[in-house]
């Protein structure tokens, strides 16, 4: 399959249109990051004019005729919203918990459009540059409304984004996501000139002073990088290559730990980790961290099979800690201490779906399964310092594994057919 086709949205709603619809698509998912405070009265009626716009573009696409098959994808998000709407009816605020399944139930309709959008693509690559550029133009609006020199001055004096702007975890995943699917395109693909904007957007992420996005941005760069490095190599060089690699890690931890540009983020690094092994000094952040995990043990300790309702333990962190609408910072706490056991087994069953798919289809000279691969490890890890079940993003990123895993499935079926007409006619050959 050559470049060209695997970058195309779909072979059946035209060039143009398709390249319409995937516009429209950066800029809803980008102005889903910007919105919540830049305009938080009018976003959403943003939101649902850009999706109205691609509604329109596709129907004019298809000939105003289509069809829908609801698939994993669409269960999952069902069975989690209907349990979002239960859990109301045993939680302490059930409003909270209805105005989270009517956000989930709004995020249906809105992925399930982007679903027959971007179902006969040839691969998951348009998707993911929808995340890469959406991430991109999260980075400009953000450069612009601070200023080079106040970024310069977050970095320098190991300060951090303010919340105010966009929460600043939040905007240093969003850039460091579109830093590791570009270094992806450049590697695995071809050079490509918008690498050049992975710069400022390595800027931003040091400017946030995020940890996750330090990870996500770290890890995954040296993940493609030995990928990239071991294909076609023999064992030994691939050894060689290996233990090279780690001496280059632990000298390039060394080098940014004396640089200006990341030190504040890794010195609060180095805080997590001494608070998770309670050993030497660890801030404030992660102090409460640690904090809003427990409190999330003790109510699922206290409610193991259907949590205190979706959304609720904020209720608790409030009254323990003194904020408003405070999540417990940690995806898997957040959902055992709001939905339970069954929360959180009606949330995470199609990754587990996802795992058996990606590990019986396996391919590592398909390009596209190696990044989708990657992202599923950072997206599972991260959910344990963000609560992500919430963010359009996170159904967006869900919509590419499920996509890939279709195509490895029917890719699969369709060698092992061409596998047994061959042998069969191999037999014949011989028997005759």
């Amino acid at each position: 399959m050559t470049n060209a086709k695997k970058n195309n949205l779909s072979n059946d709603i035209g060039l143009q249109t398709g390249q319409i619809i995937w516009i429209l698509t950066v800029a809803f998912f980008a102005l889903s990051v910007i919105i919540p405070t830049a305009s938080p009265k009018h976003g959403g009626l943003y939101l649902l004019v850009l999706l109205a716009l691609i509604a329109v573009m596709f129907l004019l696409g298809k000939g105003g005729s289509f069809s829908l098959k609801l698939t994993v994808f669409h269960w999952n998000l069902l069975g989690f919203t209907l349990f979002c709407f239960c859990s109301a009816l045993w939680a302490v605020r059930p409003e909270l918990s209805i105005n989270r399944g009517l956000d989930r139930l709004e995020m249906f309709f809105a992925l399930s459009l982007l679903y027959l959008c971007f179902q006969n693509a040839e691969s998951v690559r348009p998707l993911l540059k929808v995340i890469m550029w959406s991430g991109f133009f999260v980075v400009f609006y953000s450069f612009y409304s601070l200023g080079w020199s106040q970024v310069v001055d977050l970095i320098t004096t190991k300060s951090r984004v303010s919340n105010a702007l966009i929460n600043s975890n939040m905007l240093g995943m969003t850039a460091a996501y579109s830093v590791v699917i570009c270094i992806y395109f450049a590697l695995f693909d071809k050079a490509r000139l918008d690498i050049v904007f992975t710069i400022p957007s390595v800027l931003i992420i040091a400017a946030t002073g995020s940890r996750k996005a330090f990870v996500i941005l770290v890890f995954g760069f040296v993940c493609l990088l030995a990928i990239k490095a071991l294909s076609n190599r023999s064992i030994l060089k691939n050894i060689a290559l290996l233990l090279a690699m780690i001496a280059v890690i632990v000298i390039l931890y060394n080098l940014l730990s004396r640089f200006s540009l990341f030190a504040g983020t890794l010195e609060r690094i180095q805080m997590a980790v001494n608070g998770f092994l309670g050993e030497g000094e660890y801030d404030g952040s992660t102090q409460e961290r640690m904090h809003l995990i427990e409190i999330g043990r003790r109510l699922f300790k206290e409610h193991p099979l259907l949590g205190v309702g979706i959304e609720n333990p904020s209720v608790f962190t409030e009254m323990e800690i003194g904020k408003k609408n405070f999540y417990l910072h940690n995806n898997y706490w957040e959902l055992l201490a709001g939905g339970g056991v069954i929360g959180l087994a009606l949330y995470y069953w199609i990754y587990v779906y996802l795992m058996v798919c990606f590990w019986k289809y396996r391919d590592f000279k398909d390009d596209d399964f190696i990044i989708c691969s990657l992202l599923f490890f950072l997206r599972l890890v991260m959910d344990y310092g963000a609560v992500e079940y919430e963010t359009k993003s996170t159904y967006l990123f869900l919509l590419i594994f499920v996509f890939q895993a279709e195509k490895m499935r029917k890719r699969n079926n369709v060698d092992y057919q061409i596998e047994k007409e061959i042998s069969n006619a191999l037999g014949e050959t011989v028997s005759s």
